[in-house]
């Protein structure tokens, strides 16, 4: 019973700690709120000014540079490509996130 408690503790860390990276993608939009959380900060992307939809991605605690960046960004209202990763510790944790951000690069324009 003890090693099962151990396992599944183990398992549960590695879960919730989002090391096990499946996928990742590029979201292209502007950026409309930076947040800071307990466990997670989190960042708001909407395509375009007109939409109502917002995606909502976050960005690990240590990572302040992005953070900041995106606040920039946002003060500014550039147009942005989002690099993300998923999780599988976000998809089972974290309701309504997309993914965690990672980088970002100004655009210009937006792709025809």
């Amino acid at each position: 019973m003890n090693k099962l408690v151990v396992f599944l503790t183990c398992v549960s860390v590695l879960f919730l700690s989002g090391c096990w990276r499946y996928g990742e993608g590029d979201t292209f939009g502007y950026v409309t709120t930076v947040e800071s959380g307990i466990v997670w900060d989190y960042v708001w992307i909407r395509s375009d000014y007109t939409s109502s939809q917002t995606n909502a991605y976050v960005i690990d605690k240590g990572n302040r540079s992005l953070k900041q960046r995106l606040l920039v960004a946002s003060e500014k209202k550039e147009r942005i490509r989002l690099h993300s990763y998923n999780h599988i510790g976000l998809a089972s944790s974290v309701e309504g996130v997309c993914g965690e951000a990672v980088d970002f690069e100004v655009v210009e324009t937006e792709p025809k």
